[in-house]
């Protein structure tokens, strides 16, 4: 069986999670550059007089392949016709001295909206904000070339959900890969059902 390999064009970490200081969260900072991606749910680290504030710190990975290059290897014969391949999203556990979660389900969803990598780093302290530059955070999905600011429609990134995948994972140390066939084949047609803004 042979197997082909394609690198995400884009990758991106965006948070709700509160700063350090425990006084301001980290919606408006990109973690675009960072060499890992991070997802989490945190319950009741801080809390403030709003309601809202009191409860979940999130983290989301959104990360985009080249739907174009992989119809263009189908053109050319490099991979197989429609119904004669798999694709799988493989994402890898990168080790942590930190302690993670076990048993539990996520669900990967596919991006409704186009986004921008940005070229922040900062996965602790949340610093590297948006404000004038490229990039999507937890509330901006991208900066126009005239500088105006496209926010998601909802905090936390707009996704389809008529086209999920869920996997669970025991220990939470395990590799995430997800049979995604349907939804990339659905991104290749010459009329696609969905356009490939991502996972």
């Amino acid at each position: 069986m042979a197997i082909k390999r394609y690198t995400a064009t884009a990758d991106n970490t965006i948070s709700n999670a509160w700063q350090s200081n425990l006084t301001r969260r980290a919606t408006g900072s990109n973690m675009g550059a960072a060499d890992v991606l991070e997802t989490y749910s945190i319950y009741g680290r801080a809390y403030t007089s709003s309601a809202q504030d009191k409860q979940v710190e999130l983290s989301r990975i959104l990360v985009k392949f080249p739907v174009d290059s992989i119809s263009t290897d189908r053109s050319n014969g490099a991979i197989p016709a429609s119904g004669s391949v798999s694709f799988y999203l493989k994402l890898y556990n990168a080790e942590t001295s930190k302690t993670v979660p076990e048993n539990y389900t996520l669900t990967i969803k596919p991006v409704s909206q186009s986004w921008q990598e940005g070229s922040g780093l900062d996965l602790e302290n949340y610093l590297d904000y948006t404000v004038g530059n490229t990039g999507s955070n937890w509330t901006q999905c991208r900066r126009n070339n005239n500088g105006t600011v496209t926010n998601w429609s909802s905090s936390g990134g707009d996704y389809l959900t008529a086209s999920n995948f869920n996997q669970a994972f025991e220990s939470g140390l395990e590799d995430l890969e997800v049979d995604v066939t349907i939804l990339v084949e659905q991104w290749m047609r010459s009329e696609p059902v969905y356009h490939n803004y991502g996972f």
